[in-house]
């Protein structure tokens, strides 16, 4: 699973680093891809890279190779298909807002991670780490009442199967 890095110095900056893979259970088809983080140098060529093949594991046969930036476009090598445009995408991006929480639950990712989305949105850093350490303490206060009742945590909409490693599964 990549991994995101987040850097101080010289400037704030985040990236994703590390390798992926991606299964489907039901045709069997994988993508393996390959997430390559900012060099010291800031190397263009290597800066936001992503590489990877999608492919059929038996009979072993590559369908597509993928080669671009995660936050660029990047293109299916074989086809030569733009897949995914980054820019164009994140151009008409709005941030997100929570503006009310009635009728959400507590639990709701964007009711937990509210405080933190704006403080990153007015780029204020220091709030958004104190908001995310204050939401990382309280799952941890609640994983111990749970652990201390006895009771195991149960996702709503995923199911958890191991199949050598951990995947989560989305069910409807």
């Amino acid at each position: 699973m990549p991994t995101i890095v987040i850097r101080l110095l010289p400037l704030p900056s985040t990236d994703w680093f590390g390798n992926v893979t991606i299964s489907c259970q039901e045709s069997g088809i994988r993508a393996e891809l390959c997430y390559r983080g900012n060099s010291f140098l800031r190397r263009q060529s290597v800066h936001r890279a992503v590489r990877g093949k999608i492919y059929m594991p038996l009979p072993s046969k590559d369908v597509f190779e993928i080669s671009g930036y995660w936050d660029r476009p990047y293109h299916w090598r074989k086809l030569k298909t733009l897949i995914y445009d980054a820019k164009e995408t994140l151009s008409s991006l709005k941030p997100s807002a929570l503006i009310d929480e009635e009728g959400l639950s507590p639990m709701e990712s964007t009711v937990i991670w509210s405080e933190v989305s704006q403080a990153i949105i007015s780029r204020s850093w220091d709030k958004a780490r104190e908001a995310k350490t204050a939401v990382e303490e309280k799952q941890r206060e609640l994983a111990r009442k749970r652990k201390s009742m006895g009771e195991s945590w149960t996702p709503k909409h995923f199911t958890a199967r191991r199949l050598g490693g951990t995947a989560h599964l989305y069910t409807d």
